[in-house]
């Protein structure tokens, strides 16, 4: 598939954990070209430079002057001055979730990207997943029957000595839910189509900075009809990663290694259907975001919109922001209260 790529220049913004993810999977595709990795922190961006045999820019700007393509991989309070800069300096954005974390800046993101018409996309990478791309298929092929809900839980312990300073300050990563929340709620919006309305509670008891949502839930109720649940924790000693949809004639469900959906109709046998495991038997590499580059560019190359771009990383956005004020109010809050740019 990548034979037909257009040659493109990428210059990488952050070289963090997530960062030398990105780095490690453009290098394995035909045609990118990591020419800069630019971090605030410069001997950590030398670093992941010397490791992937390219440039440690000097500044942002150099980076971008670099490139065709700007990665932005940063904390995600940079991430609306980084892609708008991008953009009017006359190139392309791939941005890591979450877009933004208020909906002014969505709406400033939103605005440079169709004023630019450049493509711009946002990285929701469990769509790239096979286990999730297997079951989405099913639901959508009628192998479920009607639409009933969609469901996440993503649990688990995250020792706060772990964290870089700016994940647990809400001004600089969002909180849990905004920033790898959005993750589950592109799922639940991939499956279910727009939400309506949402109520959260949450819990701020283990990490406990000030005002973090260490733990929430939620329930949703979708515009088309049907309803989705979302459990998320960074402070559970369970640790629980599962996805699923239920139809009103089966189930399915994808655990944590992603390796098959278990199908469960109803009446009959229950079956489990294999996927590619996302995880490379030689190097341990997370295969999704290698995926995830390789869509991304190829759609690129062939004039393509990208599959999960502006509008998408917006909604889930809306959905986070709505989850965290209905938990902080506690009420039922309306989507149409924080919608931005997307609808």
């Amino acid at each position: 598939m990548t034979d037909s790529l257009k040659p493109v220049r990428i210059a990488l913004i952050g070289a963090g954990w997530i960062a030398a993810e990105h780095a490690r999977a453009l290098r394995r595709i035909p045609g990118a070209r990591l020419t800069a990795i630019f971090d605030a922190v410069r001997d950590r961006a030398v670093q992941l430079a010397q490791t992937h045999e390219t440039r440690a820019a000097e500044s942002f700007e150099q980076a971008v002057e670099l490139a065709d393509m700007v990665w932005i991989c940063s904390p995600p309070a940079l991430h609306e001055p980084q892609i708008t800069a991008a953009l009017r300096a006359g190139r392309e954005v791939f941005c890591e979730k979450p877009l933004t974390l208020s909906i002014a800046s969505a709406r400033t993101i939103s605005q440079a990207a169709g004023a630019s018409g450049r493509f711009v996309a946002v990285g929701h990478s469990n769509r790239y997943y096979p286990a999730y791309r297997k079951a989405r298929d099913l639901f959508v092929e009628g192998a479920l029957g009607a639409f009933v809900s969609v469901w996440s839980q993503r649990i688990g312990n995250y020792p706060r000595e772990q964290f870089p300073p700016w994940r647990l300050d809400p001004a600089q990563s969002g909180g849990m839910t905004v920033e790898v929340g959005v993750h589950e709620i592109d799922f639940l919006l991939w499956v279910g189509g727009e939400i309506e309305m949402v109520f959260a509670q949450r819990a701020c008891a283990v990490i406990n900075p000030p005002d973090f949502d260490d733990s929430m839930s939620a329930v949703m109720k979708f515009r088309g009809g049907g309803f989705g649940r979302l459990d998320l924790s960074w402070a559970s000693a369970v640790d629980i990663s599962r996805r699923g949809i239920l139809g009103d004639r089966a189930g399915l469900m994808v655990e944590r290694d992603l390796t098959d959906v278990e199908l469960c109709p109803l009446r009959g046998k229950a079956e489990r259907i294999p996927a590619t495991s996302p995880v490379d038997p030689v190097t341990k590499e997370n295969l999704g975001i290698f995926w995830q580059a390789q869509d991304i560019l190829q759609r690129r190359s062939e004039g393509r919109p990208p599959e999960v771009g502006v509008r998408e990383g917006i909604r889930a956005i809306e959905v986070a922001l709505a989850m965290q004020a209905s938990a902080r109010e506690n009420r039922a809050v309306r989507l149409e209260e924080f919608v931005g740019s997307s609808c």
